[in-house]
């Protein structure tokens, strides 16, 4: 007797969907927008304030862009918007909502008020689906969205200037979705996925691993005693077959390269098993594998998280990064004990002005035992290096080196705080990658979430990647750089043994034999004779 086909469950927008629209699929035929698995999993569980976290092409994209577009076929007065990360992947998108209505099943045609490369507008219903590319057009200033979906929000430039105004934009009754795969730790997107997993704010996360989509398989060539390690155990949990990991053990081959690029194979990051995983990978960061080290915090103030307290007998460097102190790039003292080349603390702040950073930063050197000082100079660092000259000993802060090409070697000038550059930084950022390979400890999560987006971009600078900061990382390689160029670790006493025949040996044994015969030294003995004895009568 034949099996019986089980029949999923469909929400009625996604029957709707599998009844209007045709799509292209991965293999480049026209077939029924039928959802699949992991979709027909998400349109069970959506709501209207959803993050979605996912391996890449499982085809989100295509269905929620399927959902907002039959919403404008029969809800009337709707503004909906699509916002992608570039303008290419924008289009993508938008050609094939047009491909979904120019292409309706049954032969089923539609009134259109006005077709653009950048809208559609529904006559019958009078909504309108625009498209925008993030950081070039501005939506929501004044105007009222009421489906919004944001792709690839990871790789937006600047993501929480563009949203602040584009959530205000949509109302309570309105819908929001943000998908993306993970780009590194550290950036809007990260911290967004992390308060949904914790319950908090408005939004749900959904995440979809790699085997979520049925498709990604190969015919297996591999037996169950060919599986390594790490292969058994991900099948014990998901369940894999033998097909999935024959997939996944291609894929990660085909990716190899990306370890040779960016330090890192990424198919954790594109393909990952788990929603930590997909943030735990080091991208296209400069600093490749970062270790996760942990110490417990031993002081927590406003602005200064401290793993250890100041020693008397250890030496520390202070690198500072100047922010202008309004709200948008902090001022960072990140704090290296240079004799267990350990993160001792560091102080974060965005509301602090260049000046008054200057005064802190004092306060810190003298706290730690007159710790070397490494400012920058650039912009608003001006004015914190001026006060730190006229406040705190110059023999403390680092003067700048100049790079002597013909005797390869680095020359102090006189002048106080580490200027960047392209090149400078190249320099403090090299030191900082070599400490970490020598057994640098970085406690601080945020720092080392700051370090896994540091990239070199495009046009080979080093930075943040769009969206992140870097604060911290740039403070601490100008800790490791001063710690290269100022410290000098103390000498210890080597105890000496005395040759029993030397003079000072001799005179300890002839003194040590006097005490034993008279009880004194020979000079206590002869003040007290000379004190008994009265020469003048003699």
């Amino acid at each position: 007797m034949a099996k019986k086909k089980t029949r999923r469950n469909l929400t009625r927008e996604a029957e709707a969907i599998k009844k209007f629209f045709y799509i292209v699929n991965k293999a480049g035929d026209k077939v029924p927008f039928a959802p699949n698995a992991a979709q027909t999993i998400y349109d069970k569980a959506r709501t209207n304030r959803d993050i979605i976290l996912k391996a890449r092409q499982e085809g989100f994209s295509s269905f929620i862009d399927a959902l907002i577009t039959l919403e404008c076929m029969f809800k009337h007065n709707l503004r909906c918007v699509l916002i992608a990360h570039d303008r290419l992947s924008t289009q993508v998108l938008f050609d094939r909502v047009r491909f979904f209505v120019e292409n309706l099943r049954g032969g089923m045609k539609l009134d259109f008020g006005r077709q653009s490369r950048r809208e559609i507008h529904f006559r019958q219903t009078n909504s309108t689906f625009y498209i925008g590319t993030a950081g070039h057009e501005e939506f929501g200033r004044g105007d009222c969205i009421h489906r919004l979906h944001c792709s690839e929000v990871a790789s937006w430039p600047n993501p929480i200037e563009l949203i602040s105004g584009l959530f205000q934009a949509v109302p309570e009754q309105g819908t929001i979705w943000i998908e993306s795969t993970a780009k590194g730790r550290g950036n809007w997107y990260h911290s967004e996925c992390m308060k949904a997993i914790d319950g908090r704010g408005d939004f749900t996360l959904h995440f979809f691993p790699w085997f979520a989509d049925p498709s990604y398989k190969r015919k297996a060539q591999i037996t169950d005693k060919e599986l390594t390690q790490e292969e058994r155990e991900l099948r014990k949990q998901y369940n894999l077959s033998l097909d999935q990991l024959q997939w996944r053990r291609a894929k990660i081959e085909s990716m190899d390269n990306s370890e040779m690029l960016f330090g890192a194979n990424l198919f954790p990051q594109e393909y990952p098993a788990t929603a930590e995983e997909a943030f735990l990978a080091s991208g296209l960061s400069v600093f490749g594998f970062i270790p996760e080290d942990t110490k417990e915090v031993v002081e927590q103030t406003r602005f200064i998280t401290l793993y250890e307290q100041p020693s008397k007998r250890c030496q520390y460097c202070i690198g500072a990064d100047v922010g202008a102190g309004v709200g948008a790039a902090r001022s960072v003292a990140w704090i290296l004990n240079c004799d267990t080349m350990e993160q001792a603390g560091e102080w974060v702040s965005d509301c602090v002005d260049p000046g008054e950073f200057g005064m802190y930063l004092c306060e810190l050197g003298e706290r730690f035992n007159g710790a070397y000082l490494i400012p920058e100079l650039n912009n608003p660092g001006f004015a914190t290096v001026e006060y730190l000259r006229h406040n705190y000993p110059l023999s403390k802060l680092l003067q700048r080196y100049q790079y002597d090409r013909r005797t390869a070697s680095d020359h102090r000038m006189d002048k106080v705080g580490f200027l960047t550059s392209e090149r400078t930084k190249e320099i403090a950022i090299t030191n900082l990658r070599r400490a970490l390979n020598e057994g640098l400890k970085i406690f601080s999560e945020k720092t080392r979430a700051e370090m896994s987006t540091f990239v070199q971009k495009t046009n080979s600078t080093l930075a943040a990647q769009d969206g992140c900061y870097d604060d911290r990382v740039i403070a601490a390689a100008l800790a490791v750089t001063g710690h290269r160029h100022l410290y000098r670790p103390q000498l210890e006493v080597v105890s000496q043994t005395i040759n029993p025949y030397s003079f000072k040996a001799q005179r300890e044994v002839a003194i040590n034999g006097f005490i034993d015969e008279y009880g004194d030294k020979p000079s206590d003995y002869h003040e007290r004779w000379d004190s008994r004895v009265n020469y003048d009568d003699a």
